[in-house]
Parts: structure tokens; C-alpha cells; sequence
């Protein structure tokens, strides 16, 4: 049996030019479903630089019922900047490419549609963008100031550097059923969805940005799909290929298996053609791994004193590559010391603690 809700949504989807299609189609996908299940939609797609006025804002209400509550949901189609900002318009006839900084962007989206979100049971926003622009100095920062000053809820936003669309926008439908028709909160839609697609998972990672109707404070953290056999963690494996040198045919690492190392965890790989021995030390920092759906994910929670995700590779990652064994036993594992730089710091804190500790108690 079907059950109809007394619930709305009012949907905008900006895109460049060049997406004009794209967007389209993601604006037909998500309204057929939604209405497949009786659910009421007001949809309008634009030029992400024409924005919106308020009094075209309002005429979107004709199309929903006055009565009933509804929600808002924000859909942007770009790029991201490597050097900061989203693309904001592309080339067409006499208009240039053109990008501007993601204050200025989310402002020209969303500043006229605030008395609607103001007004919705929920106001949130999507991003189909690649991440490039999110890992710049600042740019997580800059979007937290400017979203702490809306009543928008919550931004998702995919945080891989090179995004394939044609896997990421076919989880929009469903994820909009889970939210609207079904009443799901947002982030275990998302791990519903997203985290059970192997196409979305494996080529995505998430940027989510929420906060609690009783907080300002946005909380933001990076959701990255993390199986041990290739992404330990959430670090991605280099290619077999590069590493042994054999003609392989698309093998990949075998996983062998796991140590503790102080505050650190050691993998163990080996190459299915030579035997050559891949070990991998990893200091997590702040990143918890956790499993949904069977699934295995990392999340890290973005510091806002440092304004980073203190996580890099440089520091927290370190592998060794060792030569196979002619008695084919596995080569010995290094556990006497940390192996990483952040390993190393982290053991040398933990041990001026501990001084402090008994000085103080004595």
C-alpha cells in the first residue's frame, strides 16, 4: 500500500551553461520519483549566475500546496578551482568562463531564497562539483562563516579531486526518497545510498557540512569509503603495476594481514605474481573507522582552530616496499618504534604527558 505525505519540496538546480543537460535530467529524475510516491514538487533549473529574486522565489509556492509544510533543497552543477572558488559561469556566445569565491557563489544561490528557507521544515544544499577547490587554505573555513549566517541546515559536496557525474548524480533520486518521502535524516540516507552504490562509494568521498537545529556552529567532516584490501583507512594502495613491474593483467594487492604499532596500525600486502611485500604503517590522528551497511568507512572531523583536516600522507602514511622471500616466509615487521612522522610526534607528546604526570603526582 502507498502512503501519501503531507509534505513538499521545493527544488532548485543551478548548473554552468555547459551543463545545461545534465541538470535537466537530474531536475527530471528527482521529481519523477519523488512524485511517483505522491510527493509534491516545485522545481526550477537556471544559469547558476542569474540567481534568483525573491518574487520569483515565491511563484514556485503556486505549485504546492500553501497549506502543507514542505522543504528546500538547493542542487549546484559546477567546477571546483584549483586555486580556490567555483566556476560560475562557462563559455557560451559572448559570456567567458569565469569562477568567483565560494562565498560570493553560495551568496549568489542562495541569498534570495533565505525567506523560503527560513520557512522550510528543512533548507538544505547539494554540490556536484569536484573537490579541487575544498583543499585550498581557507575555503572550508570561508563556507562554514558564510553558512553559519543562513538558516540552511546542512551541505554535501563531493571532496574527490576528479568527479565522475555519471556515477554520483544517479544517487540523487533515491537519496531524495529516502529524505522527503520516507523521512530519513540526512546522513544515514547518505550511507543508504551512497555507501551502498559501489560506483558512488568507490569514485566519491563526501564533504558534509550539518549542524543541529539548536546549534550555529556548523560541524564538518570527510566520509571516504576505506575496504582494507585497497584503501587501508582511507589511503589508497599505489597500483601493483607500478610497484612490481610484472605484466599482471589488472592483479591488485592481496591483504595478509594487520599489527598494532604503539598508536599506529601496520598492513600487510603481497603482490599475487612476484610475492613482492608491501607493508603500510598508518598514524589514524582523528580518523574513525567505522562499518555501515557492511561497508567499511573512514570519517574525520575538520578542526576549526587549525582550520585543516589534520590527516595528510606526508605525515601520517608510510610504506615499504620489500623484495619476496625465496623460503616464502613473510618478511619481519618493524614494531620497536613509530614509523611515521605524526607516529612519532604523538608517542613523544604521550610521553612528556606521562612525565608530567608522575612529577605532579609525587
Amino acid at each position: 500500500m502507498q502512503v501519501s505525505v503531507r509534505t513538499s519540496l521545493v527544488l532548485v538546480v543551478y548548473h554552468l551553461h555547459s551543463y545545461k543537460a545534465i541538470a535537466k535530467a537530474l531536475s527530471d529524475q528527482v521529481q519523477s520519483a519523488l512524485k511517483a510516491f505522491l510527493v509534491s514538487v516545485a522545481c526550477q533549473t537556471r544559469l547558476i549566475h542569474r540567481g534568483f529574486t525573491t518574487a520569483e522565489a515565491d511563484i514556485m509556492f503556486n505549485e504546492i500546496s500553501p497549506n502543507d509544510p514542505f522543504h528546500l533543497a538547493v542542487i549546484f552543477l559546477t567546477e571546483g578551482d584549483p586555486q580556490g572558488g567555483w566556476w560560475h559561469t562557462s563559455a557560451h556566445g559572448h559570456q567567458k568562463d569565469s569562477t568567483v569565491c565560494e562565498e560570493d557563489f553560495l551568496s549568489t544561490c542562495l541569498v534570495n531564497l533565505e525567506d523560503v528557507a527560513e520557512r522550510a521544515v528543512t533548507a538544505r544544499i547539494f554540490g556536484v562539483s569536484c573537490g579541487y577547490n575544498l583543499k585550498v587554505n581557507g575555503t572550508i573555513n570561508s563556507i562554514v562563516r558564510f553558512l553559519e549566517r543562513t538558516p540552511y541546515q546542512s551541505f554535501v559536496t563531493p571532496s574527490t579531486s576528479s568527479l565522475l557525474m555519471c556515477d554520483y548524480i544517479p544517487i540523487f533520486p533515491e537519496i531524495f526518497l529516502n529524505l522527503y518521502y520516507f523521512g530519513t535524516a540526512l546522513e544515514p540516507a547518505l550511507y543508504r545510498v551512497w555507501g551502498k552504490s559501489k560506483e558512488a562509494r568507490s569514485h566519491t568521498g563526501l564533504m558534509l557540512f550539518t549542524r543541529s537545529p539548536e546549534s550555529v556552529e556548523m560541524q564538518v567532516k570527510a566520509i571516504s569509503y576505506a575496504p582494507i584490501a585497497s584503501r587501508p583507512l582511507g589511503v589508497p594502495l599505489p597500483l601493483l603495476q607500478t610497484i612490481c613491474g610484472c605484466d599482471n593483467d589488472g592483479m591488485k594487492w592481496s591483504f595478509k594481514k594487520t599489527f598494532v604499532n604503539g598508536l599506529e596500525a601496520i598492513f600487510i600486502y603481497r603482490a599475487p605474481c612476484c610475492q613482492v611485500e608491501l607493508q603500510v604503517g598508518i598514524y589514524p590522528g582523528n580518523r574513525q573507522k567505522f562499518v555501515q551497511h557492511e561497508m567499511h568507512f573512514v570519517v574525520e572531523n575538520w578542526d576549526r582552530e587549525s582550520d585543516t583536516f589534520t590527516f595528510n600522507d606526508s605525515d601520517n602514511v608510510k610504506m615499504k616496499i620489500l623484495p619476496p622471500r625465496f623460503d616464502g616466509k613473510p618478511s619481519l615487521v618493524c614494531r620497536d618504534r613509530p614509523w611515521t612522522t605524526a607516529g612519532i610526534n604523538a608517542a613523544k607528546m604521550e610521553e612528556q604527558f606521562a612525565e608530567y604526570m608522575n612529577v605532579n603526582t609525587m
